[in-house]
């Protein structure tokens, strides 16, 4: 009897549970849209919900704000309706009419808003509270995206939410009347959350994961330990713990602890859900392993914690950013049992974690991969699944690939072990559609799931039913699952899946960031070429993503990758072209949007993907349009940019100069050059107009008036050895190598200059973006136009710094009609001396100094390639004859110590007469005859110490009265050099241009003194009549050079220069296709004729290789080898040894480049003689004076053969020097002078080539000129004293 009034009392308590369940759901459709038509169908009178909506008047109640503490203090809440104790008021009363149930009964977890009930006249209001999401704008917005009416399916080992005895993959009725958005299982317990925010559990629960109390949950039932007001969008499980993600983006965590899997290794476990700490944004995406969890936030970083291996750690974590994911636009995460996946926006997929069978899809990289590889499949990836040992990717949405352990058949469809790169396609039957369209994926231990828009699928072992069907030995399984999958789960052999059972129109919130509905987390999306920049949203939503990388890295996406690092170029210019054409006033918003993105970035030194390149790329190319030469923001930006540049990894540095390298990017280097450029030039000016150099400190006075006395000394003695020069020379001659011991402040001050930045902020800034110019362009260096190279990288702002100031001079000696010698600073040559006295460090760093990165000081000189090539040229002209002047100097001492006597100039012993004397002279002094000049001149230099080629160089004619102040030595060369370089002597041969001869083996010392006159001249600042190509300077140089920056490899344009059609026709074989006919069309095999006669393997046994479409590329390196190096090493060999002798210990080889290089030593093949008029000085007459008019018409209308014939006539040379004749200036050269050689006669025009100065009559009338300088200028040779 008893036990039947048991029965009957737990049957009627059943019941009670029953109706107020039922009374609680009622309660819940209050809430919705929905829920209010439902119960006005019920009888509901209209006017209680009336009051119902007007009693919502916002108004906080105080459990709100007790529970916003709480949650900060992460300490748990107790349910609000659990007692009228709690929160004091927020308590609910019965009214009259007894609609409303209890208190005790009541459960307000699933409110979108937390509610306080109260009695008033018969009616039920709701007042209504604000809760945590409340506080959040972007999620109040979005909190009303609603999914479609759903079912929830579960099936496999422990059929998790289903009781007893009930049948699989049947809709569980707990969630029948509910729209459930999200599900998630461990294989031991699963978690549901439904639209309104509620979230259920079943399974295991020793750990509380499951829901409140120990014991295990049989039937899915609401965890009760929520905190108020908490709305749950987003769920996952782990072994023994669980997480979910609220509709603010907080991640809430309970359940075990062991290895920090609630965010702090350093707490207990708890059943009660607390926030996790340390991850500084909204969370959009959530995934949890065995024990650990991997997020993403809404700008597209990536969070772990948990156990070690799966969180790139070494022990168990809290919280941390993986910054090898920095910078790329993850839009999804997944987790398996111990690795984890992230998904990229742009198609690309990151693996990292245990990697015992591949899972993580990186070759080669042992059983764990530490940091996020990028997995090696084919295709662009739109999803992927994570299981215990295997992963699976969605591939352009239309086809599911396999990676990992497939033991069970749950890759391949039938066990075939483990699955490498590029993995297996599952085999998905095709009904209707080859390639339907795939929906979601999920992976188990030893199952996959595949939904496409054709069905579910199921593949692997069917243990405990995890394929859904009755088969046990079944691999490949359809479930009865309509195919409009809202979530998808698997995990041990337990799977769970919400399918929708009716559609709605897609909301625009799906349209977000992100392939799945539960993107709605996603406040922000990428931006595109469609974006107002010039209205305050516009320019808000572009502020927010450029301080975002990840999220930036997903804007202006193209949908082919293959080129530019998959950047859309045209939309990115697009989006910026208002702020280069400055149409908005908020570019200061802009710059720091740009530096707190990029300073972002560069923190994570770890960053190695395209991705986080092509974000690079975004904001270097942002800074181009920031005005950085005039705004302080833009400045910032830039320096931002830069620091980005170097900071990151070597891998994602190489990709960002891979990508923009090709020879048709030349304009977007350019534009990405702008930048930094201006870092450069404010460095400059602010150098020019402050007075300190890049020490920071003020110019050293007393090294500068030390090197003022030096040359000021070697300029006296000059003059005073020349009885022929006028005051006027002397002066000219004393200016050009006068030096200011100050930077001549008032020769900027008219500039206008960003005075935001201090001096030594500019300098630091200049200096990491002349490394970042040295960057782009050595990465540039065999793959770009020659001409950008020689151009596209000098600042004239760093020029304007100067070399010298020349002395005031009077007005009658000022230059005529336009162009003289504009005043400069001579900075630079305090700076250069410096640099070369320091060493000459490689981009400006102290050797001496420990921390190579933030150098106490720098020198303009460490990137030569800043300055123009007539800047370099006057550098090293001064710098020769300072240590010209230095090593007449010790001669004179050596001379005294030996007790010679002083020699007047004219009178010098010759060096080949001096035998063990040669050293004490102060010059290096030829005497030579003109029948016997070659031989003479071999005898004389080949004796000689290489100390004795530092000294200025003086030639003597036997038999000749002139005195070599410069013209000499330009007569000596240009007989000289002919005779060496001449083809019919055999030293060199002449196909497209002069190289050396690789037959030529009668010559030995004859390319040594080739080398030594090529030395001598540069060394001295003589053009000389030669065309070697520019390869054989690049050879020079890397010859020259002590380490391997200047390494010399051949190139197809190398070769070009001396032999076009060979070059032309390799370029073709290179190009020809189909590749596989190459061996039949060009019959090439590795050998080479070597001009002998002789046939010679390229490589061995070359003979019997032939060429074909897959060796052709080593076949031309091979060929190129061959023809500019092995053929002619014996000769270059001594030709460069020559030249080394002369220049090994100057300046010069250190700051030119092979075109520099050339234009020195051959002088330019352009004259333009309007630009010399333009430049040209006169004595005794004006620009304005008949005569001198008259002589100009004349020598514009001379014919290119005569106008070379009256360059060498005047200067020495039938070459402009570099910089063309308007160069013809100190402290290279005397510049161009008319000077008035008395009244009207019938004398011959002559000259003073020394100085380059006509001398003229005052012809009367003018015509008389003409015929009198065509006889001078033809008929002309040798020198004399008048």
């Amino acid at each position: 009897m008893e036990r039947e009034e048991g029965q009957e009392l737990r049957a009627q308590a059943a019941f009670a549970r029953s109706a107020q369940e039922e009374e609680m759901a009622r309660v819940e459709r209050t809430l919705s849209s929905e829920g209010r038509m439902l119960l006005a169908e019920d009888g509901l009178a209209a006017s209680r919900l009336a009051s119902i909506r007007s009693s919502l008047d916002g108004r906080v109640d105080p459990r709100s704000e007790r529970a916003r503490l709480a949650l900060e203090r992460g300490m748990p809440l107790e349910r609000a309706a659990s007692s009228p104790r709690v929160f004091g008021e927020a308590i609910v009363r019965r009214n009259s009419l007894d609609v409303l149930p209890s208190a005790e009964a009541m459960d307000l977890a699933s409110l979108s808003r937390s509610f306080s009930l109260k009695k008033e006249e018969s009616t039920v209001v709701v007042v209504g509270t604000t809760s945590l999401e409340d506080l959040d704008e972007p999620a109040a917005e979005v909190a009303a995206t609603r999914g479609a009416a759903s079912s929830v399916y579960s099936w496999g080992r422990n059929r998790l939410m289903h009781g007893p005895g009930e049948a699989a993959l049947r809709s569980i009725e707990r969630f029948d009347a509910r729209r459930v958005r999200a599900c998630a299982t461990s294989g031991w317990h699963a978690l549901c959350a439904d639209d309104e925010g509620n979230l259920f559990g079943a399974g295991a629960n020793a750990s509380g994961e499951a829901g409140e109390g120990g014991a295990d949950v049989v039937k899915p039932q609401r965890v009760e330990a929520l905190p108020v007001g908490v709305r749950v969008a987003l769920v996952a499980c782990g072994v023994s713990f669980s997480v979910c993600v609220t509709f603010s983006g907080q991640v809430l965590a309970w359940g075990a602890n062991d290895v920090g899997q609630l965010g702090d290794p350093s707490k207990p476990a708890t059943r009660a859900p607390t926030i996790v700490r340390g991850v500084p944004r909204r969370v959009a995406g959530i995934g949890a392993g065995d024990a650990f969890v991997v997020a993403r936030t809404e700008i597209s970083e990536v969070y772990v914690w948990g156990a070690a291996d799966a969180c790139c750690a070494d022990d168990a974590s809290a919280p941390k950013r993986l910054d090898h994911l920095a910078g790329v636009p993850v839009a999804s995460v997944v987790a398996g049992a111990a690795h984890a996946i992230a998904v990229s926006a742009s198609g690309a997929a990151y693996a990292w974690g245990r990697n015992q069978y591949g899972q993580c899809g990186v070759e080669e990289a042992g059983d764990l991969v530490r940091v996020p590889r990028r997995v090696e499949v084919s295709g662009e990836v739109s999803m992927a699944a994570a299981g215990r040992a295997h992963s699976l990717f969605a591939v352009e949405s239309r086809r599911v690939y396999g990676l990992g352990r497939d033991r069970a058949g749950q890759i391949s469809g039938s066990p075939a072990g483990v699955v490498r790169p590029p993995g297996v396609r599952l085999p998905i039957p095709a009904e209707k559609d080859e390639d339907a369209a795939v929906v979601a994926v999920a992976a188990g231990d030893s199952h996959s799931l595949v939904a496409t828009t054709e069905g579910v699928w199921a593949v692997g072992s069917n243990r405990a039913g995890a394929l859904g069907c009755d088969d046990e030995a079944a691999t490949v399984s359809r479930l009865p699952l309509a195919p409009q999958i809202v979530s998808l789960d698997a995990a041990g052999d337990c799977s769970v899946a919400v399918v929708a059972v009716e559609e709605e129109e897609e909301e625009e919130s799906s349209k977000k960031f992100g392939r799945r509905e539960d993107s709605f987390l996603v406040f922000r999306r990428p931006l595109s070429r469609d974006e107002v920049l010039d209205d305050e949203a516009g320019l808000g939503r572009t502020i927010a993503t450029f301080r975002a990388p990840g999220l930036l890295s997903a804007s202006f996406l193209r949908r082919d990758h293959s080129d530019l690092l998959g950047l859309d170029l045209a939309a990115l210019e697009a989006f910026l072209a208002p702020l280069e054409s400055s149409l908005i006033s908020s570019k200061d918003e802009v710059a720091k949007a740009v530096r707190a993105g990029a300073d972002s970035l560069s923190r994570a030194a770890e960053a190695n993907t395209e991705e986080a390149a092509r974000t690079m790329l975004v904001y270097l190319r942002t800074a181009a349009a920031l005005d950085a030469d005039e705004r302080r923001s833009g400045w910032a930006a830039a320096r931002a940019a830069v620091e980005l540049l170097l900071a990151t990894s070597d891998e994602c540095r190489a990709a960002f100069l891979a990508a923009i390298v090709a020879p048709d990017r030349e304009d977007l280097r350019e534009t990405l050059r702008k930048p930094l450029k201006a870092l450069v030039k404010v460095a400059a000016m602010r150098a020019a107009i402050e007075g300190a150099l890049p020490s920071g400190d003020g110019v050293d006075l007393r090294a500068a008036t030390a090197l003022v006395d030096d040359l000021d000394a070697a300029a006296s003695s000059r003059s005073s050895s020349s009885s022929s020069s006028s005051p006027r020379e002397e002066e000219s001659l004393r200016s050009s190598l006068l030096v200011p011991a100050n930077l001549a402040r008032r020769a900027m001050r008219s500039k206008e200059v960003f005075q935001g930045a201090s001096v030594r902020d500019a300098f630091d800034a200049a200096f990491r973006g002349a490394m970042a110019l040295d960057l782009l362009r050595s990465a540039s260096w065999h793959r770009v136009p020659r001409s950008e190279l020689s151009e596209g990288y000098r600042v004239p702002e760093v020029d304007a710094l100067g070399v010298i100031v020349p002395r005031r001079v009077s007005v009658s000696s000022s230059p005529g009609a336009a162009i003289g010698i504009a005043p400069s600073a001579g900075a630079l040559l305090i700076d250069f001396m410096r640099w070369r006295d320091s060493g000459a460090p490689r981009g400006g760093r102290d050797k001496k100094k420990e921390d190579k990165s933030s150098p106490t000081w720098w020198c303009f000189a460490s990137f030569p390639f800043l300055l123009a090539p007539e800047t370099k040229r006057e550098l090293c002209a001064v710098e020769a004859r300072r240590r010209q002047g230095a090593a007449g100097a010790r001669a004179q001492q050596m001379l005294a110590a030996r007790g010679a006597a002083a020699f007047a100039f004219g009178g010098f012993p010759l060096a080949g007469s001096l035998s063990g004397h040669a050293a004490a002279l102060p010059y290096l002094v030829l005497e030579v005859p003109r029948a016997h000049l070659f031989q003479t001149t071999l005898d004389l230099l080949s004796g000689l110490p290489d100390s004795e080629f530092s000294k200025e160089l003086k030639v003597v004619f036997q038999g000749e009265e002139g005195v070599d102040e410069g013209g000499v030595k330009k007569e000596f060369f240009a007989l000289l050099v002919p005779q060496l370089f001449d083809p019919v002597v055999g030293m060199f041969v002449e196909l497209d241009t002069l190289f050396f001869n690789p037959l030529c083996d009668w010559y030995d010392v004859e390319y040594e003194l080739a080398g030594i006159l090529v030395g001598l001249a540069a060394y001295n600042q003589v053009v000389l009549d030669v065309r070697l190509p520019r390869v054989a300077y690049k050879k020079l140089l890397a010859y020259l050079e002590d380490d391997d920056d200047r390494t010399y490899s051949a190139t197809l344009d190398d070769l070009a220069e001396i032999d076009r059609d060979l070059a032309e026709g390799l370029r073709k074989l290179l190009e020809f296709t189909p590749a596989k006919d190459v061996e039949d069309v060009f019959c090439r095999s590795f050998v080479v004729d070597d001009g002998d006669g002789a046939i010679l393997d390229l490589v061995p046994g070359g003979s019997e290789i032939a060429v074909t479409g897959d060796n052709r590329q080593r076949f031309v390196s091979s060929l190129l080898e061959f023809r500019l190096e092995t053929s002619v090493d014996t000769q270059f060999q001594k030709f460069a040894k020559g030249f080394g002798r002369v220049m090994r210990t100057a300046m010069l080889p250190r700051i030119v480049e092979p075109e520099e290089l050339a234009l020195m030593v051959q002088g330019d093949p352009e004259l333009d003689f309007e630009a010399l008029e333009r430049a040209a000085y006169y004595e005794g007459f004006d620009a304005n004076h008949p005569l001198v008019r008259e002589f100009w018409n004349l020598l514009h209308h001379l014919d290119p053969l005569d106008k070379k014939k009256f360059l060498m006539f005047t200067t020495g040379s039938k070459s402009a020097p570099m910089g063309g004749l308007a160069a013809l200036r100190p402290p290279a050269h005397t510049p161009f002078k008319i000077q008035r050689a008395g009244p009207d006669s019938d004398r011959l025009p002559t000259a003073s080539v020394c100085f380059n100065t006509l001398l003229l009559p005052d012809y009367d009338p003018p015509s008389k000129l003409g015929p009198r300088l065509k006889l001078a200028i033809t008929e002309t040779e040798g020198f004399g004293l008048k």
